[in-house]
């Protein structure tokens, strides 16, 4: 059985839905935040650990960001699967990231449009039950006739995150003038707890965006006409 989509969405009721999302999560985005600032922080004071942090952080970001789709997913009453699949947003990831990032190299429309057609996958990934495979399936077939209303949102929240990313090299350069005139051990920029804040605010942009399209124009029973093959 295959479906068409039929639901319109636009990119003003998507980027609406990706800020609803997130301010549903504001305490666990806050502790997510945290921990990776402490670690960060780490880092930056203890050189010694900095190999074991930044290994550390690799790990726990896959881990973080599963927890942010399962509670916003659980808290917003759309989580149907409840298997640990951390392991499997990990391998989704790379898989998406290689084509993406190639697009992204070839005038950035391409990846653009990649992005927008694959970026519902993680939300299906964690809230059905549905392998990587068919989450990836599900996503590209969702947003028939939405890819340029998701590309248009996509490209906004990146424009957002370039100037949130800016600000947080300007603060973590003050931040690290500020360790060197108090005679701390600082860091080179990119080691900064800031700067990895920074890093950290586009793939939560990105998740909100997921749920809210997700919301959109992910439910086959409701926002599509089913077709027999």
């Amino acid at each position: 059985m295959a479906y068409y989509q039929d639901r319109q969405t636009s990119v003003g009721e998507l980027l609406n839905g990706t800020f609803r999302e997130l301010l549903a999560i504001k305490r666990e985005l806050a502790i997510y935040f945290a921990v990776f600032f402490v670690v960060g922080l780490l880092t930056d004071l203890v050189s010694p650990i900095r190999g074991v942090s930044a290994f550390a952080a690799f790990c726990g970001y896959f881990v973080g960001q599963y927890w942010l789709y399962r509670e916003a997913l659980t808290r917003g009453g759309i989580m149907v699967d409840e298997r640990f699949k951390v392991f499997s947003l990990f391998f989704m990831a790379v898989l998406l990231a290689f084509p993406i990032s190639i697009g992204l190299n070839i005038f950035y429309l391409p990846g653009i449009l990649l992005a927008s057609k694959w970026i519902m996958a993680p939300t299906f990934l964690v809230a059905e039950r549905d392998d990587l495979f068919k989450a990836m399936g599900k996503s590209w077939r969702a947003s028939d006739n939405n890819m340029w209303s998701i590309a248009g949102a996509f490209t906004v929240l990146t424009i957002l995150w370039v100037c949130i990313f800016m600000a947080s090299i300007a603060l973590a350069a003050g931040y690290e003038a500020l360790l060197g005139t108090l005679g701390s051990f600082g860091t080179e920029l990119e080691n900064s707890s800031i700067f990895w804040l920074g890093i950290h605010t586009f793939p939560v942009l990105l998740l909100g965006l997921s749920i809210s399209a997700y919301r959109a124009l992910g439910d086959d029973e409701t926002s599509v006409a089913k077709v027999f093959e």
